[in-house]
């Protein structure tokens, strides 16, 4: 494909994924509360007037009206924007590594779309638990049927693992269902896959939840919710993950999440907390102790869930030079 067209390709995603941001907003403020998506329109939260047409355009419709309700001038968030303008790079992305495959055009093409509603979802998923501290079923559980379901109808989901990603079990596939069975193998994976997430998951939750009883007794002083070192939630999403990239997907989501949830939750939790007049390194470790111990885990595990998403097959390439995942190669 021409330069040209690769990039109007992307270009043209940007602006529907920027469009399509714009209702996102409303997923992520209407989901959690069990409000209607459609209806009533969009509207300002603090004269209740609706949202004009030429005010309702993404990114630019905020800028324009300097972030602030054209009647009541209320304030409007910057995250109405910054969704917008991710969801867009996010789709545009997807728009350029759609755009460079050549083979089998429709099937990728409808690999990508199922790409785009996974990248959105995760990004709905970000705000939500960051917010409200849950993760709706509608996203994971919805997400991980329609992952099962389309992985007999779309194999392509799952190429990028045939001869990395455990070849081992593919190359037992091939001899128990025939190399011809390409849809069989993909739903095989997909469930398996699904499997290992919902295992890997479980085993954390109760084992983790064992290890850290003292650290989860300290969380309950800000949230008494906190019950387990990771929610129930959380292990909805990595089966999903399981479904939709596969298994060893499930590892390096968590790893990744973990490493994330470590660095970002460090710095949040010490500027939660106060030094009460302490100063060095002792007010830092009084900003530790009385800093907020509930972090959620699901914006991490989207995020990381997007960046293997984005970069399956040189990740599993390298991880399979590193580890002796496969015999392929």
């Amino acid at each position: 494909m021409p330069l040209s067209l690769h990039l109007l390709y992307a270009a043209t995603l940007f602006v529907l994924g920027a469009v399509v941001g714009s209702f996102l907003n409303v997923v992520i403020y209407r989901l959690p509360l069990g409000l209607s998506l459609l209806r009533p329109p969009s509207h300002c939260p603090g004269c209740g007037t609706p949202v004009r047409m030429r005010d309702n355009v993404p990114i630019f419709g905020w800028l324009l009206l300097r972030g602030r309700c054209r009647d009541c001038r209320t304030r409007i968030p910057v995250r109405y924007p910054a969704v917008e303008l991710a969801n867009g790079i996010l789709w545009a992305a997807i728009g350029w590594k759609v755009a460079g495959m050549t083979a089998g055009t429709g099937a990728n093409i409808g690999a990508g779309l199922l790409g785009l509603a996974f990248v959105s979802a995760m990004l709905v998923t970000f705000f939500i638990d960051l917010d409200h501290l849950i993760i709706p079923d509608a996203i994971s559980l919805g997400g991980l049927v329609v992952a099962v379901a389309a992985a007999p109808l779309l194999p392509e989901l799952h190429h990028a693992a045939r001869d990395i990603d455990f070849a081992e079990w593919h190359m037992l596939l091939d001899a128990v269902l025939g190399p011809a069975s390409a849809w069989l193998r993909s739903l095989a994976v997909s469930v398996v896959g699904a499997a290992i997430g919902l295992g890997f998951s479980l085993v954390v939750y109760y084992v983790g939840t064992a290890a850290f009883r003292r650290q989860i007794e300290a969380a309950r002083r800000d949230d008494p919710e906190v019950d387990s070192a990771l929610g129930l939630g959380d292990v909805k999403l990595m089966t999903l993950f399981g479904a939709f990239l596969g298994g060893f997907a499930v590892v390096f989501i968590f790893l990744a999440g973990s490493v994330l949830g470590v660095v970002v939750g460090s710095w949040l939790k010490i500027r939660s907390g106060s030094d009460n007049g302490k100063t060095g390194l002792a007010g830092l470790r009084e900003r530790w102790r009385s800093g907020s111990s509930v972090i959620p885990f699901g914006p991490f595990l989207s995020v990381a869930a997007v960046i293997f998403y984005s970069f399956s097959e040189p990740l599993l390439r390298f991880f399979g030079m590193v580890i002796p995942l496969s015999t392929a190669g």
